[in-house]
Formats: structure tokens, C-alpha cells, sequence
């Protein structure tokens, strides 16, 4: 059983949706239906709405919400596959403040030349903010896409309030 709850941020409503092993999915600016619906059909496991998360996930969601910084515990990321595992357990260390391309990504996981796979994980991680792919940028500086409803302006809006200069978005 996977069940999600809401919380508010400058961002609109965030759909947290959280499984046995941690958080599983992450949105912003959907419906709740819409929400359960998409883990359903990602995860094939019964999705329900949970008004009273456990307090361990209040108490971070609403830590994240006030720092937007990753949260602190555990993150299940079950339903994509074993590369794009690598690729965003590794994306968890970036420290906020910080960027890396899509290419550095691809060396310091043991698979040079592999910038399109790495930006391919990115677009599919079901879990944005809290494995902070918003701080994976073109190797041109351009700060790329962005699966959150928002796309590339929410991800200039993230890493500007992180404190990254946009206009000088290199990999530290």
C-alpha cells in the first residue's frame, strides 16, 4: 500500500506519496486523483489518501517546505529502474548551493559518455526536490529541463533561491 499526503508551499500543494520503505513520489499543481493515479500506474500498488501522516514525515515535509533542501530520511525509488537508481542516489550528495552537467553525473557513476542517460533519469525521478535534480545543468550552462509542472522556470526559480548564480550556472 502506497497512501500520500499534502502539504503547503510557495511552490502550490506538494502530493507526497510515501510507501513502507520511505517517499515514493513527489508532484506539485495536481489533484489528488490525478496524483494517485499517476503512482498507481507507476508503482501498480493501491494508492490511498492519508490525512494523518506519520508525525517522522510532517515533521520533514514541513523542515523541507521552510528550506526547500533535501529531505532528511528515507526515499524508496522502487519504481524506476537500476541505472536510474545509480543516477539519483547520486544526485542526493550534490550539496544545495551547488550544480553539476549532466555529464559530470555520468563520469562519477562509471559511465562516461552517458550525459543523454543521466538527463533521461533525471526527467523520470519520482521523487523531484527531494533528490534534487534541479541541480543538473547543461554542460553550455543552460539549466535544462525539469519534470515538475513549472519546467525549466521552476528549475531557475529553485537553484536562485538555493543562491546559484543562473547566469553563471557551471559545475562547481
Amino acid at each position: 500500500m502506497i497512501r500520500y499526503t499534502t502539504v503547503g508551499s510557495d511552490l502550490g500543494t506538494i502530493y507526497v506519496a510515501y510507501s513502507e520503505q520511505g517517499v515514493c513520489a513527489v508532484d506539485v499543481g495536481t489533484s489528488g486523483e490525478a496524483f494517485a493515479r499517476a503512482v498507481h500506474r507507476k508503482s501498480q500498488r493501491p494508492v490511498e489518501r492519508d490525512p494523518h501522516p506519520p508525525q517522522t514525515l510532517r515533521q520533514n515535509l514541513r523542515r523541507f517546505v521552510g528550506a526547500l533542501d533535501r529531505l532528511r530520511g528515507p526515499v524508496d525509488l522502487s519504481m524506476v529502474g537500476p541505472f536510474e537508481r545509480l543516477v539519483l542516489e547520486r544526485l542526493r550528495r550534490i550539496p544545495k548551493g551547488q550544480v553539476r552537467t549532466y555529464g559530470d553525473i555520468a563520469r562519477e557513476i562509471g559511465y562516461p559518455g552517458a550525459a543523454r542517460a543521466v538527463g533521461n533519469a533525471c526527467a523520470k525521478n519520482p521523487v523531484p526536490l527531494l533528490v534534487p535534480c534541479h541541480r543538473v545543468v547543461r554542460s553550455d550552462g543552460g539549466v535544462g529541463g525539469y519534470s515538475l509542472r513549472g519546467g525549466a522556470a521552476l528549475k531557475r526559480r529553485l537553484l536562485e533561491q538555493e543562491g546559484v548564480d543562473i547566469s553563471e550556472a557551471r559545475a562547481s
